[in-house]
């Protein structure tokens, strides 16, 4: 199967005829106002969208801002030149010229300052985005600039945090946090967002081309003062004559950009929503993930339909919970990382053909030119929304919703820069050396336009955005939920034993959110030898529950996870009002390092505090909730712990509650009987069963991988089966590691009983790998009870169907088992796995 197919003239020709259909389509293009947002008001030259307003009264910027009803700028926006030795300030003009619309608004100003004129156009959209189009232009005469920049003066109330990236993940961990007494300094970065624990303004642009820098460190700044919190960007900092015109772009958006979405606070993957990565139905792919890149086609897509609307309906297993429910499929998707070559060896058609067009790095024009052989099978080919890649993703993804009824999608490896001059990206610096730009302006495009599309064809969709360190907030408009938090296992900043340790509070409050918009999910990675054990993940869930912060499935102990989420859904915490431990309007904490964040019902029937100790040792934490501000329907005498139902008295107007070291407790007030929580019980979440033994329900039920960098695969056979539809194809390269097919979730045995684990197995083309079984065991807390997992099998020979028996003992303490079977060890190996087993041997 290494040997890659030929890519026949054919098979090319019908690509370069369906460019036809595809290229300079509308799909997503809308002059519609989408939910949830409101049709642009406009009074004078004041706009309004949702939740925000910008001022343009006679002037060249916005000389105000506000948002969720308070004002961001501490004065108006300037532009400031120094030209023979004086400073010379744009910022008032002429009423600006407007043309409006429900869906955006245009305006043009104009400002003069003796033989210079400043133009802005402005371009304003719905979601409060505005792209900002400066051109200076002189009278006659060339005017020498000393400096030039542009100015942000915001209250210091309201710039408290800050954030920005660039193209790599900063080990330092300086993207966000508390803006230092000393401000902030930096070289171009296509993003800074200051603000507060509410709101915030962000300035972004996708290159510093044309713009004359000597420092290049002193690109970005932020100033602290008394009366204002200023952003600086320096455009000019070195003598520079303009003989006639100079233009640059750049945007501004003030935060949050969307409301959240209702009843967010009870997602949880895979409940009620399910993002398949590795366990896909029949025939279908991941949309460019792991079965066949860069096809955003299924290969079966009635099967696709089919799985899908059965885990619509019935959902999926969700280890360590009680119940399964109806559950949202929302597929993942590297919206930049196509594919050279599928797994079966054959080149992507469409790379081959427009892969130097999409490209994120100039290549020679023209279809690929090297042999099909030399494509490496696992390569990753980076595209580019800036070129016609955009046009070609949408036409494709608006054919799979017409066939497949998925209900959002999960958009991963959001790369933001490129240097393609075949599309038009990148810039000759003052150097005359090629740069790469952000393209924040075409990704932006690509998520409206496919938000648009999901609008038009789905009721209630949900799309997330993988953005860990790299917040481009004028595209987190368009997504519902938005997950940051993978960069804590990169070297320099990588989470260990204790989350606070690398993530502070502060990064907390300004990165990890719900002020920009979108759903705030964290991807947690507790290196092994911790995430299993107790204090990591608490600490972690005090640090979610105090920020109002949601979990995607990552590494951390599950079973803790699934009891907090359990404790705060039965409370009801997703139609809460929520107030963080920085607002002491409805509680006080004056114990040094506690900290009391508050969900309130809406009725005033209850409400629930989260109770955090942030210090390195256990505390005794005072806690005083202001009932008259909390106006609860029901008088308080006593609180209750929601995790072990302790009943907790209110003493002189306070509750004294121990918590922890980097721990946190749950108290819902007034007191009253709590349900118990269920959750955490594997021996009553684990499956009774083997799950689709035969792979009549593809790969349902399952999860394949390679493993250790290994080239092959897991996939669907429905060729080569030993009964029903389909077989497991398991297919290794040669090389280190191998493929590794198990369980997606427990299966319950009982101790000391004896089992027998059977399955029919065929190999071909072996080189020396081995198959076998591996069964692993643990107990009601999910924790192993076995020093070595057990194995049996390692068959390496060719052989036609036979049975592969184990019959083990499940060991003592153990509630439940995972079933692996693997294609391992020197050599290469194709194998098929049918007709899986699993019986109690009886005495």
């Amino acid at each position: 199967w290494f040997a890659a197919p030929p890519l026949t003239p054919e098979m090319l020709g019908d690509v370069l005829r369906e460019r036809e259909l595809w290229q300079d389509n509308t799909i997503g293009i809308s002059a519609k106002v989408p939910a949830p947002w409101t049709p642009l008001a406009v009074q004078g030259r004041r706009i309004a969208c949702w939740g925000r307003t910008y001022d343009y009264e006679q002037s060249l910027l916005p000389r105000q801002i506000s948002a969720q009803g308070s004002e961001l700028l501490a004065g108006p926006m300037e532009l400031v030149a120094r030209v023979g030795g004086r400073e010379v300030v744009f910022q008032k003009s002429g009423q600006p010229e407007l043309r409006a619309a429900p869906h955006q608004v245009d305006l043009e100003a104009v400002s003069e300052q003796g033989d210079l004129t400043a133009r802005v156009r402005s371009h304003l959209e719905y979601d409060g985005c505005i792209k900002l189009t400066l051109t200076l232009s002189t009278k006659g005469q060339p005017v020498t600039f000393e400096s030039l920049e542009l100015r942000i003066p915001l209250r210091p109330e309201r710039a408290r945090y800050y954030h920005w990236f660039e193209a790599t993940r900063d080990p330092r961990l300086t993207n966000a946090g508390a803006i230092p007494e000393q401000g902030l300094q930096s070289h171009f970065k296509p993003l800074l967002w200051l603000g507060d624990d509410d709101r915030g303004l962000c300035w972004f642009s996708e290159s510093p081309r044309g713009w004359q820098i000597n420092n290049k460190e002193d690109v970005l700044r932020v100033e602290r003062g008394r009366d204002a919190t200023t952003m600086r960007i320096r455009m000019v900092d070195r003598p520079w004559v303009l003989a006639s015109r100079w233009e640059t772009v750049f945007g501004l958006q003030a935060t949050p950009t969307r409301p959240t979405p209702p009843g967010w606070r009870d997602w949880l993957i895979p409940l009620n929503q399910t993002n398949p990565w590795r366990t896909w139905g029949p025939g279908f792919n991941n949309l460019s993930g792991t079965d066949d890149p860069g096809t955003l086609m299924p290969r079966d897509p009635a099967a696709m339909k089919r799985w899908l609307m059965e885990v619509q309906q019935h959902g999926e297993p969700c280890p360590f919970y009680p119940t399964q429910e109806p559950t949202k499929v929302i597929p993942y998707n590297q919206v930049v990382f196509w594919s050279g070559k599928h797994r079966d060896g054959m080149p992507s058609p469409e790379i081959k053909v427009f892969g130097p067009e999409w490209s994120n790095v100039t290549r020679p024009p023209g279809p690929r030119r090297e042999a099909d052989a030399q494509i490496p099978l696992k390569e990753y080919y980076w595209v580019c929304p800036n070129s016609s890649f955009t046009d070609f993703f949408l036409y494709k993804l608006n054919a799979l919703m017409e066939q497949v009824p998925l209900d959002g999608i999960y958009i991963d490896g959001s790369w933001w820069f490129c240097s393609n001059k075949l599309h038009g990206c990148g810039y000759a610096d003052d150097q005359g050396a090629w740069q790469m730009q952000y393209n924040l302006w075409s990704f932006r495009e690509l998520f409206k336009r496919m938000y648009c599309l999901f609008q038009e064809k789905r009721q209630d969709p949900v799309l997330h955005f993988h953005t860990s360190c790299w917040l481009a907030i004028p595209s987190l408009s368009f997504c519902h939920m938005m997950l940051d938090g993978e960069q804590y296992h990169d070297a320099g900043q990588k989470v260990e034993d204790h989350f606070m340790d690398v993530v502070p509070l502060d990064k907390w409050r300004a990165e990890h959110s719900s002020h920009f918009g979108p759903a705030p999910f964290i991807l947690p990675d507790i290196p092994g030898q911790w995430a299993q054990a107790s204090a990591p993940t608490r600490e972690l869930l005090m640090l979610t529950n105090l920020h109002d912060v949601g979990i995607f499935p990552g590494s951390f102990n599950l079973r803790l996870m699934m009891r907090n989420y359990q404790a705060k859904r039965l409370f009801g915490v997703a139609a809460c009002e929520f107030k963080g431990y920085w607002n002491d309007d409805w509680a006080a904490c004056p114990t040094p390092d506690g900290h009391v964040s508050i969900y309130r019902q809406p009725d005033g029937s209850r409400c629930l505090l989260v109770v955090g100790n942030s210090a390195k040792e256990d505390r005794l934490l005072s806690v005083q909730p202001k009932l008259a501000a909390l106006r609860l329907t029901t008088a308080v005498e006593a609180g209750v712990d929601l995790e072990t139902g302790e009943r907790i008295p209110l003493t002189a107007g306070g509750l004294a509650v121990p918590v922890k070291a980097r721990d946190y407790r749950l108290i819902a007030l007034p007191y009253y009987p709590a349900p118990p929580i269920t959750a955490g019980d594997l021996r009553a979440s684990a499956l009774t069963a083997l799950p689709n033994p035969g792979f009549e329900q593809g790969l349902s039920g399952w999860m394949g991988s390679a493993i250790e960098g290994n080239a092959g695969s897991v996939s669907l056979d429905q060729e080569v089966k030993f009964a029903g539809q389909a077989a497991c194809r398991l297919s290794k390269a040669e090389g280190p590691g191998g493929v590794h097919l198990e369980t997606q979730n427990s299966i319950v045995i009982t101790p000391g009983r004896r089992y027998r684990l059977n399955g029919q197995l065929k190999i071909a083309n072996s080189t020396g790998a081995q198959a076998y079984w591996m069964v692993g065991a643990t107990d009601n807390e999910g924790a192993s009870v076995l020093s070595n997992n057990l194995f049996a099998g390692f068959v390496k020979e060719n052989q036609d169907w036979k049975p592969l028996p184990f019959e083990f003992e499940a060991p003592a303490g153990a509630v439940a088992i995972r079933v692996h079977f693997l294609v391992a060890f020197p050599g290469s190996m194709d194998a098929w796995l049918d007709e899986v087993t699993l019986e109690e041997v009886k005495p």
